[in-house]
């Protein structure tokens, strides 16, 4: 019984941050309609030409990257999508078999920075021949997080009996940045 209850709680959680961040990124969406630009809490403003720079490095491991430019981060949500035929010549590494799923390993700077990974999963879909990442990445500090340099988001560790490296890209429509003010920051996407 406990554990159900145990259960029942990371679920609620789970669903609070992803609609959470939800709330964020359509609260985003009104500000930007509405041509507003809200200041975020130091006095600085995340300006609507301000762009931050999400990247993937492919080698014995694809490595999710975010450049930050120094502004203020909330949350991120990001989805990659690996179009494959035939079978998938991958295997990834499954960093929490605890958990549902194969999780990709996260950052442990960020971890330590006030960062929180509710949502980290690739899911396999042999039918429609894709693999996707999903994540959702929420700063729980109060004063948000101010990326200067390079920050290593994830990392995607495989094996492939080919030799070959996967090709993910990015889904723009799902990969998304939002500041500590609520709205969203433009992001170049670089594969």
């Amino acid at each position: 019984m406990e554990n159900k209850s145990k259960q029942l709680a990371i679920v609620l959680a789970v669903t609070a941050i992803i609609v959470s961040v939800l709330v964020a990124v359509k609260f985003s969406a009104k500000q930007q309609q509405m041509g507003s630009l809200a200041p975020t809490p130091a006095g600085t403003q995340n300006k609507a030409q301000d762009k931050a720079t999400m990247m993937l490095e492919e080698g014995q491991a694809v490595s999710l990257k975010l450049q930050a430019k120094g502004l203020k981060i909330n949350a991120m949500a990001v989805r990659l999508v690996l179009n494959y035929t035939g079978s998938l010549d991958f295997k990834f590494k499954d960093e929490d078999s605890k958990k549902e799923g194969v999780q990709v390993k996260t950052s442990a700077n960020l971890l330590g920075k006030g960062w929180v990974y509710p949502i980290n999963k690739i899911t396999i879909d042999d039918k429609n021949k894709t693999a996707v990442l999903e994540l959702a990445v929420v700063n729980l500090d109060p004063a948000g997080y101010v990326g200067q340099n390079e920050d290593l988001l994830a990392t995607i560790e495989y094996t492939s009996a080919k030799g070959e490296v996967p090709s993910f890209k990015f889904d723009p429509a799902q990969t998304k940045l939002i500041a500590k003010s609520g709205e969203e920051i433009s992001l170049d996407l670089l594969e």
